[in-house]
């Protein structure tokens, strides 16, 4: 049986131990506290507007948080609020007289910001928050000036559907992610009644996990024809196959974290996904290859841009390079179609295994975080020695591929 919401029950209410959780008061039909898992509660009224854009629809308004308002006033809003629906057709939850702040409603564009700042970046610290804040400006770029409040799931499938006309699927699966986490802590938040992206299905079905590897006539082909791409496009291509590097990391690398002569390449822990400093041995293949780079005057990077100074960009057009530096002279069937540089990382833990290599080892050399099961994570061993043996006898594959003629035949 529902209890009645009193001032002492309102601060007792037990926190769930996930999500949220409301507290009917059966003397105001609609009428809750909602209690969420981190101990915040509000004042909240479920109706359903009668007249509007909006007319019959379930909504959830937030009245205010305990502490900002009493149960009385919370109460008694709800009462008003009532009257004001069932005799002028008012919506509470979008209407300005009760909701809107003295410099005017949320903007989408707002919004965004607040979330990339208090969530992506405060608190999730996510090396890929500017990318998403990216994903949802573009996704969202014909709303960046409309309320918040106002944006509608017909808005969200919208935009999707324009997605999948430009048959980009993946993009409209990595929109819709980007949208329903969004709109979700917009929610959490109070920012809007409910999220917009309730109900809204993934728009493709069909995604595949990314299985990519090349064969060893793809590796000889893109060994050979990268060299018509100009020395640092060419040899940043060679140390992503020879080392399975993903490609921010590569692009990013420095001078300083080489040590040639040693044949080691330190990542720091700023610059590594999993934000773990990875010292990886070099094979002697890709060391060979890396002295043979120019440096670029005053630039610190061993791949920089040619027009900003900045690391290495521009993936897109890099990689139809590369496929198109690899077709025959004579016009021929292409040799390597659908490059990413993704797909060398698959192509390396493939091709160890192939070797024998032992899969802790394979995990050690791309630097993947240590798996929290049977003790793994307890393992601080770098496995330095396995590593080198492992990627010198890939290197010796690729050489082997490469110059099948022998390796006296090596040139660069």
């Amino acid at each position: 049986m529902r209890k009645k919401l009193t001032a002492t029950s309102v601060n007792r209410l037990p926190v769930p131990a996930s999500g949220q959780k409301e507290y009917p008061d059966p003397d105001l039909p609609g009428f809750a506290l909602r209690v969420t898992s981190k101990g915040m509660r509000s004042f909240i009224m479920h109706y359903r507007p009668r007249s509007g854009p909006y007319k019959g629809r379930l909504t959830r308004w937030t009245i205010g948080r305990l502490g900002e308002l009493s149960l009385a006033l919370a109460r008694q809003t709800a009462r008003d609020a009532r009257i004001a629906i069932r005799d002028q057709g008012a919506d509470p939850a979008r209407d300005s007289r009760y909701n809107e702040p003295e410099d005017g409603p949320e903007t989408y564009e707002k919004a965004v910001q607040d979330y990339h700042t208090k969530y992506q970046v405060g608190k999730k610290g996510n090396r890929t928050a500017d990318a998403t804040k990216r994903l949802l400006r573009k996704g969202g770029a014909d709303w960046l000036h409309k309320p918040l409040a106002e944006i509608t799931r017909r808005d969200i499938h919208d935009v999707l559907d324009r997605i999948m006309a430009e048959k980009k699927s993946y993009l409209a699966n990595r929109t819709h992610a980007a949208f329903r986490t969004f709109f979700k802590w917009c929610a959490g938040r109070d920012k809007i009644a409910f999220s917009p992206c309730e109900g809204v299905e993934r728009p493709f079905d069909g995604e595949k996990p990314r299985e990519r590897h090349y064969s060893d006539e793809e590796i000889k082909a893109l060994w050979r024809g990268v060299d018509k791409l100009g020395p640092h496009r060419s040899v940043f291509v060679k140390p992503a196959l020879l080392t399975g590097k993903r490609r921010g990391e590569l692009a990013g690398l420095t001078w300083n974290e080489l040590d040639l002569e040693e044949g080691f390449w330190t990542l720091p822990a700023s610059r590594s996904k999993n934000v773990r400093e990875h010292k990886m041995p070099l094979p002697s293949l890709a060391v060979r290859v890396l002295k043979s780079l120019p440096r670029i005057q005053g630039s610190p990077l061993v791949f920089p841009s040619r027009k900003t100074g900045r690391p290495m960009n521009g993936w897109n057009k890099f990689q139809l390079a590369v496929e198109d530096a690899c077709k025959p002279e004579d016009g021929g069937k292409p040799q390597v179609v659908g490059f990413t540089f993704h797909a060398a990382r698959h192509t390396l833990k493939t091709r160890l295994g192939a070797l024998g290599v032992p899969p802790h080892v394979k995990d050690k050399v791309l630097h993947h975080s240590p798996p929290k099961t049977a003790g793994e994570a307890y393992d601080h061993y770098d496995y330095q020695k396995e590593q080198r043996e492992a990627l010198e006898a890939w290197s010796d594959h690729v050489k082997a591929v490469v110059w099948p003629e022998g390796v006296e035949a090596l040139r660069g």
